[in-house]
């Protein structure tokens, strides 16, 4: 599974007592956060684009690999200095969807809360 960091996913899942559960409702929560990244630069003042980049970096630094959170960070900084294109948003936004299909299918393969995971 590309973009994923599956020793992370199961650290979080182990440290939240084995509930697969509530790790597939974070990962929901990112896809409805994922799904507004393509519409940040429609918002009208550049701390409010910033600020959806920025609710996006904060649930990615739970779920994905670190290099998918400095280039969210990076994007939010374009964003505040005005130099985000939509190009960027929706090149960013591309790999944030591959990256919650990921997501879904590691979870969908996760067993039931309370069973612990091991790495394959």
């Amino acid at each position: 599974m590309a973009n994923l960091d599956a020793s992370k996913l199961i650290r979080l899942r182990s440290d939240l007592g084995d509930r697969t559960s509530f790790v597939r409702s974070l990962i929901e929560s990112f896809e409805t956060d994922v799904a507004s990244v393509r519409s940040a630069l429609e918002a009208p003042l550049l701390s409010e684009r910033a600020n959806i980049v920025h609710q996006v970096t904060g649930t990615a630094a739970m779920l994905a690999p670190m290099e998918v959170v400095r280039r969210l960070n990076r994007l939010e900084d374009a964003i505040r200095r005005g130099q985000a294109s939509q190009t960027e948003l929706d090149a960013v936004a591309d790999h944030l969807d591959s990256l919650v299909a990921a997501l879904l299918e590691w979870i969908d393969q996760a067993p039931p809360d309370g069973e612990p995971i091991t790495a394959p």
